[in-house]
């Protein structure tokens, strides 16, 4: 264990382990709750993170599984030679997962929880059952991880309150961070294209080309922040809230600008999965 201490970095560790991931996932469902004027179910928050560490965690163990000695990325790597500590972890985390639900968790989470875990069941079942060739044609995992996150971090803090208390324009902040979602997917899908395409995982950018993929990831950040910056301007939206959202994006559009920077060190997942942790600066004060 010392040994993989010392030869990791800090950036390494947290794109490893998805851990902006994690606890953005915590974060940026809180941040939705107060923007929609909700209080912040931390159970609820606690919950959705520690079910996106299982999810995350048993898709790269079981890629890891798959290619064992033949794995290329770091991620696999590690996740294949330090199963033994992570099965254990995985197995923890669902029954702390489970105490949580049934034991401390509102029932008016279930509907739409329930809903989450069969999309994300459905999804593990496309990638087992259905071969590359048919998901080439039938399956874009960047725009259903997508929705599924959107869901999740937005739509689930408003599952606690009656529809008509929702804010208006609602579906113009949903689809504006569905695209911030998807934009974050596209890129990481264009900076993984050769680690990808050795390790036989298909991609937005396998199927459409790189370049594309990039192009249409800069279309959908410029949407998401012409979306946001016009419910400021009606007045739907708070000022800090929308500017948090435009930050976010902001930062995906200079990944997308210049990857060249990004590509060393791993760091477009460091800072593409870190946009999630920034709206921790704007709660306190929404």
């Amino acid at each position: 264990m010392k040994r993989f201490f010392t030869k990791l970095s800090f950036i390494d560790i947290v794109n490893v382990y998805s851990l902006w991931v994690v606890l953005g996932s915590f974060v940026t469902f809180c941040f939705f709750s107060k923007i929609f004027g909700v209080t912040p179910d931390y159970v609820a928050g606690a919950v959705l993170a520690l079910s996106i560490w299982i999810i995350y965690t048993a898709d790269h163990l079981f890629d890891g599984f798959k290619l064992k000695d033949q794995a290329i990325s770091m991620r696999h790597k590690l996740h294949f030679e330090h199963r033994k500590i992570l099965l254990p972890l995985i197995l923890f985390g669902f029954i702390a997962c489970l105490l949580l639900v049934f034991g401390m968790l509102s029932k008016q989470y279930f509907r739409l929880g329930w809903f989450l875990c069969i999309l994300t069941l459905i999804h593990f079942i496309i990638n087992l059952a259905i071969s590359k060739k048919y998901k080439n044609r039938l399956f874009l995992k960047e725009v259903f991880i997508a929705a599924v996150v959107t869901l999740g971090f937005s739509i689930l803090p408003l599952t606690a309150t009656l529809v008509y208390n929702w804010m208006s324009n609602l579906s113009i902040v949903v689809i504006a961070f569905f695209l911030l979602n998807l934009s974050n997917l596209l890129l990481f899908s264009y900076f993984d294209f050769e680690t990808d395409e050795k390790s036989n995982f298909l991609s937005a950018a396998h199927v459409y080309g790189k370049e594309i993929a990039l192009y249409i990831t800069r279309i959908a950040i410029t949407v998401s922040i012409v979306l946001i910056v016009y419910l400021i301007y009606k007045q739907d939206l708070s000022l800090l809230g929308g500017i948090i959202i435009v930050l976010m994006n902001c930062i995906l559009l200079h990944i997308s600008i210049y990857p060249d920077k990004y590509k060393q060190k791993g760091l477009y997942r460091f800072w593409g999965d870190f946009i999630y942790v920034i709206p921790a600066i704007a709660i306190p004060f929404l």
